[in-house]
């Protein structure tokens, strides 16, 4: 009954039919406690709320014991939105809002997702002429995000140039804004005004490594800043600023003892070689990574880290920028349709090497599901490759397994094609021996890149790929 009455007072007041139409008070509402206590809140309390979920539910679940997984912050995440959907649409529904509360608003439709609510409420908190400078300067970051986001880089300037000129200006601020209007710049074709953002994210972001009290946070603002420039200076086919944005980038990793960002320099500068037809030059610097780790790495943990993480990935650079080889060995597609890659030539295709026992595996499955709904139709799909465990090579078949298998694609409701094999040739053939093993296939059936393991940062990355593989 809560709910239901919920979703009565917010029809009433998005169509506004409450008082218009019929003359009733909100008295004549039907009545929800919780609604009502809510309603007695001031916006900073509705906001307070809002912010504080995610950390309080996860506190929960660690109290609790339960094991933490990507689908559960998914989870809580979603909750999260829907809880700031329903506050700001009780706080939009008061009358006689304070300036500030204007602020709390647009703070809750930002949470929420809603960016054009989000703009409209800062806008308005900003015309108003409150003496809140931190307020100010969050309400003017979040605009220009959402400016650039909707191709308004003009206005977004106006915003950006006052956030400047104002205080406190935060070096994680500067990085995010100037990074969506390298975007922004990018989609709309006009790359040199995108390199000049893109540069200047990238410098905010080594500024931030210095002050930041998140350290974590630091790093993964200097790898994507660093991505960006990077990859709109190759845009321009300024191919010697694209590699020196990497090889700054690698030094800051083995300065802040990041092997993380140091792989993913080093990696991206000898792909960036074989994907552009220099494979001569990749496979020299492949060659020359173990002096340059010992040389530029001090310390020891981090150069073992890089070493050893490097020694796995230097297989895959014989397969970039080749020809895919073709699936082989293959007993059983779900659904039941045989597929090759010969047959998907003029498609992007993404191989995912999985098994039913991999947890990473598991994590990655709703995004996989996301990328298929969402590129499925722009020349996109994804191929599931899995094989028999059970037998360990002793038998070509597991009538039980395959069984198994039926019930667990199911289960995990997977959207793309799984293809089951009966045997490891697929696996060494593309060094995925690891798992989960992501292969990125171009439309000429050109293996572009191959991705090991499952994090937030790695399927940012793989999406990001694809979307570029699309547009060639």
């Amino acid at each position: 009954m809560k709910r239901f009455a919920l979703l009565i007072f917010l029809f009433a007041f998005v169509f506004g039919i409450a008082a218009a139409q019929s003359g009733r008070g909100s008295s004549d509402l039907p009545s929800d406690p919780e609604i009502e206590e809510l309603e007695k809140k001031t916006a900073g309390e509705l906001y307070t709320l809002a912010t504080n979920y995610l950390r309080d539910k996860l506190t929960e679940l660690e109290l609790k014991k339960v094991p933490y997984s990507t689908e559960t912050h998914r989870k809580i995440l979603s909750e999260q939105k829907a809880l700031a959907a329903k506050y700001a649409s009780i706080l939009a529904a008061k009358k006689d809002l304070l300036s500030v509360d204007q602020y709390y608003l647009g703070r809750l439709h930002w949470i929420a997702g809603n960016k054009d609510g989000a703009l409209a409420a800062f806008e308005v908190f900003l015309a108003s002429g409150v003496n809140d400078e931190d307020k100010k300067q969050s309400a003017r970051a979040v605009a220009i995000d959402v400016l650039a986001s909707s191709g308004e880089t003009a206005k977004a300037e106006i915003y950006l140039k006052d956030y400047r000129a104002a205080s406190p200006v935060k070096q994680s601020d500067l990085a995010s804004m100037h990074k969506e209007m390298a975007l922004a710049y990018k989609k709309a074709g006009d790359l040199k005004a995108a390199a000049t953002h893109a540069d200047a994210a990238y410098e905010a972001s080594k500024v931030l490594l210095f002050e930041s009290g998140s350290r974590a946070r630091a790093l993964n603002m200097l790898m994507d800043s660093g991505s960006t420039s990077f990859q709109i200076h190759r845009l321009l086919g300024d191919s010697d600023t694209a590699v020196e944005k990497l090889v700054t980038m690698r030094k800051y990793g083995a300065q802040m003892k990041s092997y993380s960002v140091y792989l993913f320099a080093l990696d991206t500068n000898i792909t960036y070689y074989l994907e552009t037809n220099r494979r001569d030059k990749a496979l020299a610097l492949a060659a020359d990574a173990k002096k340059l780790i010992v040389d530029e790495i001090e310390d020891t943990a981090v150069r073992f880290s890089v070493s050893s993480r490097f020694k796995r990935r230097e297989p895959h650079y014989k397969l970039i920028g080749l020809p895919a080889p073709e699936l082989v060995r293959l007993d059983a597609f779900l659904p039941n349709k045989s597929i090759s890659l010969a047959d998907l030539k003029g498609k992007v295709v993404l191989i995912d090497f999985w098994a039913t026992w991999c947890g990473p595996c598991l994590d990655a499955f709703p995004k996989l599901n996301d990328l298929y709904a969402e590129y499925g139709d722009q020349g996109f799909t994804i191929l599931g490759l899995t094989r028999y465990y059970d037998a360990l090579g002793k038998a070509p078949r597991s009538d039980n397994e395959l069984a198994s298998i039926r019930e667990f694609v199911g289960e995990h409701e997977l959207k793309y094609p799984v293809i089951v094999a009966n045997s490891q040739a697929n696996q060494i053939a593309y060094s995925a021996m690891s798992l989960p093993t992501v292969v990125l296939i171009d439309k000429k059936g050109i293996v572009r890149n191959i991705y090991v393991g499952s994090s937030d940062g790695r399927e940012r990355e793989i999406e990001s790929a694809i979307r570029l593989l699309l547009e060639e």
